[in-house]
């Protein structure tokens, strides 16, 4: 019965040839742009998804008022401002600065522009990024250590071991050299947090100023900040403090 079934169908398809050809691509493309919109959805689902304490990080932003009352929202925040939330509120387990800037660094004769941030060094207490090499333990015990992706890591080093190898910049808000002491897994695409490398060593004289200040009165604040609330706790509770 089956099989005349089967039958059937193909002497009805190749009799209408046109008319199947219409509705075997309509129904292609259909299935195409359902699959290429359920993996669209999930893509934009999934961000930041894949650290373990997705659903307790909140980035804090700042609301400013233009001189006709609008307010206007940014994510820069006054260096300070971790810090202090740790201090004057035990609701918060981690709070984290980020600063990003993009910098020559140089090792042997390969010399490229890279997405350095500035952080601290509860960051990979916070971010689960995978370590491919090293410890993300120990990663940032030493003054000047560097954290680098698996893509930085093969541009510079290509095959050779990375860990222990030092690059260099020459730039006024760095210092001279960094020695790689870990390597995480390339960053996800739907990842809101991306770098090249991470350092938590700031020496400058400037960054360090930004880094500690409050920039009540400051336009530019390159500085984000991160906190950690804990399991079950209603961030509404400490927007009310």
């Amino acid at each position: 019965m089956f099989k005349n079934y089967i039958v059937v169908a193909f002497r009805n398809l190749f009799r209408h040839k046109a008319y199947s050809a219409i509705n075997i691509v309509g129904l292609a493309i259909g299935m195409a742009c359902c699959i290429l919109i359920v993996q669209y959805i999930r893509f934009e689902m999934g961000y930041d998804q894949f650290h373990s304490k997705s659903d307790r990080i909140y980035r804090i932003v700042r609301e400013t008022q233009s001189s006709d009352g609008t307010s206007i929202f940014g994510i820069g925040t006054s260096g300070n401002l971790a810090p202090a939330l740790l201090e004057s509120y035990p609701e918060v387990e981690y709070a984290i600065r980020g600063w990003s800037t993009g910098s020559l660094m140089t090792y042997s004769d390969k010399v490229q522009n890279q997405t350095i941030t500035r952080t601290d060094k509860d960051f990979l207490k916070v971010f689960d990024f995978p370590f491919v090499k090293g410890n993300r333990e120990t990663a940032f015990d030493a003054p000047f250590s560097m954290v680098i992706t698996e893509e930085t890591a093969k541009t510079y080093f290509g095959d050779d071991e990375p860990i222990g190898k030092v690059v260099s910049f020459k730039d006024r808000n760095l210092a001279p050299d960094y020695t790689i002491t870990g390597v995480v897994k390339d960053i996800p695409e739907n990842s809101t947090i991306n770098f090249d490398g991470l350092i938590t060593t700031i020496s400058e004289e400037e960054p360090i100023n930004i880094w500690n200040m409050w920039a009540a009165t400051y336009t530019w604040r390159p500085i984000q900040t991160l906190i950690v609330l804990p399991k079950g706790y209603d961030k509404r509770d400490l927007e009310l403090l």
